[in-house]
């Protein structure tokens, strides 16, 4: 009995050390996340106040050209744009890219991260801009979800719609992703790993030259900046990449014009999402890259830039 006793204190000691352990660790990660100050939203652009915050912004291209909105996706910033931006302002166009709320050199509001309020941003966003005529709107990954929400919502905005990558029809999460989903477990996780795992994927392509070497620095700082980790969670746990059937059959319905382009190697979004969304947009026109991964926006941009270009020269 004694010995079991024994055991069994120093198994609670053994767990008291480990989350001692665990307290100082977190304590330590949240001392390098830092205050997202007005030299930092000067940084990044030119920024507006919306109804939930700050969002930095740029324009790039002619004054006179047709205005092009670039969406990023969940996690890399706008500057996941800056393979792309010079071939569509060499072709004409007016370019707007943009950080969403709780990334780059946005602000980190507290609040829900769905499908409503990405849709909220784009559109404040553009009234702000004075930009209320038709756009065409171009979307990587969760901004190609972003998109679809925001034309089946207002379809009578949206001119034409080129999706890379899309979400929408992902399957549920599983392994680390379905733990950074989960509230609180998640942003402490996420608070904890920091960039690390995403700057290594950045470096990986910069030493392959595939992007500049500034590219890795620059996604490493803005995720140190408070928020962040609390935005990527609350995006993981409430919007629906996996399920946004009902909005791409609104689109499907509106008839917008609907051009998709996908890597046949992604892991991350699937090409295999492509046949349910056929069903839900028929005049979807579907462009395969073989072998490229989820980040050839701006891994493979020579290769994905021409495919752009020749759908937004459709129309």
């Amino acid at each position: 009995m004694r010995v079991v006793k024994i055991t069994l204190l120093s198994l609670a000691a053994l767990v008291l050390l480990g989350l001692a352990a665990l307290a100082v660790a977190l304590f330590q990660a949240h001392q390098k996340y830092q205050p997202l100050t007005d030299t930092f939203h000067h940084a990044g652009g030119n920024s507006i106040s919306l109804t939930d915050g700050r969002i930095s912004y740029q324009w790039h291209g002619p004054e006179e050209g047709e205005v092009v909105v670039l969406v990023h996706g969940f996690s890399t910033p706008k500057f996941v744009w800056q393979n792309t931006v010079p071939d569509l302002v060499s072709a004409g166009y007016r370019v707007l890219t943009y950080d969403h709320f709780g990334r780059g050199h946005s602000d980190r509001p507290e609040q829900t991260y769905n499908r409503d309020f990405y849709v909220r941003e784009l559109k404040e966003l553009l009234d702000g801009l004075g930009l209320q005529q038709p756009l065409k709107l171009v979307g990587y990954s969760m901004g190609g979800a972003n998109i679809t929400s925001f034309a089946a919502s207002y379809p009578e905005r949206a001119k034409q719609l080129v999706l890379l990558a899309p979400a929408g029809f992902l399957q549920p999460y599983t392994g680390l992703f379905k733990q950074l989903a989960k509230p609180v477990i998640g942003e402490q996780l996420l608070t904890l790993a920091g960039p690390d795992r995403f700057v290594d994927a950045l470096q990986t392509a910069v030493d392959n030259g595939l992007i500049s070497a500034d590219t890795p620095q620059q996604f490493a700082t803005q995720f140190r900046v408070q928020g962040t980790p609390y935005a990527l969670n609350s995006t993981l746990h409430n919007y629906p990449f996996y399920d946004l059937k009902d909005d791409y059959h609104q689109v499907g319905q509106s008839q917008i014009p609907f051009t998709v382009i996908w890597g046949d190697q992604d892991k991350i979004c699937p090409i295999d999402g492509a046949i349910a969304m056929q069903q839900q947009v028929q005049q979807m026109q579907l462009k395969t890259l073989t072998g490229a991964r989820h980040d050839f926006t701006f891994t493979q941009a020579s290769r994905v830039n021409p495919l752009i270009l020749e759908a937004l020269q459709r129309l």
